[in-house]
């Protein structure tokens, strides 16, 4: 297969090569001032030339392409210009839930696990910015173990743990699957006779919604 040659063009579509010589004749003569780029030209980009200037005053070189400071380039060589018009936004979110405020231990939601006969699921809830909410439970008896589950939203990913009254983190979640939005922990050595916080949580400004849910299986959970 035959090899293309690939060849620098000025925006006018001269080849550069030629007005290189162009202008070599005219400074041979005298002139001063001789530029190779066209002055008059548009936001169309073009090919970068091989030595500099690369792209004339008022242009960058970009992506082997110049063009306009501060423009958007047409598609080149097969590239897509997205418009970021059309694409989706995650949902926006109230900061405000049905569970707030939970971010102390003296505020947090009593979940009254291990109660067989409470559903201790909590669903629309939210995480705002540095919000933390903390979960109540209790280990009642040895060999309980507890199960927490968490599904968010399209917004920050979110980080779920199990934490002392003091903030210890005992117990830290993972992904499930390799899926941000699901993340679960199981605790099945937790000393009982105690009370701890399953903790949600987001990165620095991260905002994000979720469910979640707390069981308990083994000894007097059912």
């Amino acid at each position: 297969m035959g090899h293309r040659q690939q060849r620098a063009f000025s925006p006018s579509g001269t080849p550069r090569g030629a007005l290189v010589i162009a202008c070599a004749v005219v400074l041979a003569g005298g002139l001063a001032g001789c530029n190779a780029f066209d002055p008059d030209l548009d936001d169309t980009p073009f090919r970068c030339g091989a030595s500099e200037p690369v792209c004339p005053e008022g242009y960058v070189c970009s992506g082997e392409v110049c063009q306009r400071s501060g423009s958007q380039p047409d598609p080149v060589d097969g590239a897509a210009v997205v418009d970021a018009s059309l694409v989706d936004s995650p949902p926006a979110i109230d900061c405000e839930d049905d569970e707030e405020e939970n971010d102390t231990v003296a505020t947090s939601t009593n979940t009254e696990v291990p109660d067989p006969s409470i559903d201790h699921r909590y669903v629309d809830l939210t995480i705002c910015d540095d919000d933390v909410d903390l979960f109540r439970f209790a280990i009642a008896e040895a060999g309980q173990t507890i199960h927490v589950q968490v599904e968010t939203g399209a917004g920050a990913p979110l980080s779920l743990a199990i934490v002392s009254s003091t903030g210890e983190v005992l117990v830290s979640g993972e992904v499930v699957g390799g899926d941000p939005t699901k993340l679960e922990l199981t605790a099945d050595m937790l000393p009982a006779g105690m009370d701890y916080f399953a903790k949600v949580t987001a990165a620095a400004g991260g905002q994000n919604s979720y469910d979640i849910l707390l069981a308990c299986s083994g000894t007097d959970c059912s």
